[in-house]
């Protein structure tokens, strides 16, 4: 200090303990800000991760089920009749269900598609069934997958309607 004045190094022109407390509080101000920032973004997160969702209701989606298996024979021929079994025996739905698998191949698979014929005439537990059908001229997986979604509506398309009921897919 030269006489009474201060050197002039910042914006105020003021003593170096004067800036220094602006400058503190100015920081805390900012610092309390970004903490109670923080604490309700935590909050938000925790109150959204936590909240109870109500409780599922077992009924509440029991109605009949479709459930479309398009294949193509020649790729699938070893795996598709446990695939067909494990959907019908351990899929879980407390309602009816049916089961179409609907196959494609460019060339006739005689053992192979006896195999799945076979699975058509047997009886399932919980009014569960199967249905095959060949997709003839059929060249790809979509197009199996149209001729799939033909055949359901045409087997289904007695039934009536309902929301709750009924799943179309």
């Amino acid at each position: 200090m030269l006489g009474g004045l201060y050197p002039c190094s910042n914006l105020f022109c003021a003593p170096p303990d004067v800036v220094e407390a602006i400058y503190f509080v100015v920081l805390f101000c900012a610092n309390v800000c970004n903490c109670l920032t923080a604490f309700a973004s935590i909050y938000l997160i925790l109150r959204r991760a936590l909240r109870e969702l109500p409780p599922r209701d077992p009924t509440a989606c029991s109605g009949p089920v479709s459930v479309i298996v398009p294949c193509y024979l020649p790729n699938e021929q070893h795996i598709i009749v446990a695939t067909v079994e494990h959907i019908v025996n351990r899929l879980e739905w407390p309602g009816r269900m049916t089961v179409y698998v609907v196959y494609n191949s460019p060339h006739a698979l005689p053992e192979a598609e006896a195999a799945l014929r076979a699975l058509e005439g047997r009886a399932y537990a919980g009014g569960r069934s199967v249905r095959v059908i060949e997709a003839v001229g059929s060249k790809s997986k979509a197009e199996t997958q149209s001729v799939s979604r033909r055949s359901w509506h045409e087997a289904t398309r007695d039934e009536p309607w309902r929301p709750e009921g009924r799943r179309r897919t």
